[in-house]
């Protein structure tokens, strides 16, 4: 069984391979993880998350329920840089992508980026002092509204 693909989650799809096609090389020259991708004090760790989803009732509505398909994607990066032993800054950015099937007045985003200092201590404690921004758009609740 084919499934039929949008032109934007198949170039979603193919960015992705991309990039693990990139990286998988990589892993011979620099030290590849579980924590991430080292390059001496440098650690950079990814992730994406890609969920397809359905609601019987966008609108949260009690009447003329309307349903949809809906796409959340959610990239991570976290940029850490060793100080010394235990001891790094860390810079951390995430995001969340939600894309509606039909109601396209519906699609938000999310961002997160967060930037700190940590220190763990010998007995396995951590210290960590930090600022994080946060912006998001707002889901509306009606056809025409928009986010």
């Amino acid at each position: 069984m084919w499934i039929q693909l949008s032109a934007v989650k198949r170039k979603l799809l193919w960015t992705v391979l991309a990039i693990i096609l990139t990286i998988l090389p990589v892993g011979q020259i620099m030290s590849l993880h579980a924590e991430g991708l080292e390059l001496g004090r440098f650690r950079v760790t990814p992730s994406l998350m890609i969920v397809q989803r359905y609601s019987d009732n966008i609108y949260l509505a009690e009447a003329d329920e309307e349903d949809d398909f809906y796409t959340e994607i959610s990239p991570e990066i976290t940029l850490d840089f060793a100080l010394a032993p235990r001891n790094y800054l860390s810079f951390n950015y995430r995001g969340n992508f939600y894309r509606f099937n039909s109601a396209d007045n519906f699609n938000t985003e999310h961002h997160r980026g967060e930037l700190s200092w940590n220190m763990e201590t010998t007995k396995g404690s951590t210290f960590r002092v930090g600022s994080y921004l946060a912006e998001s758009s707002v889901q509306p609740y009606s056809v025409t509204g928009t986010s």
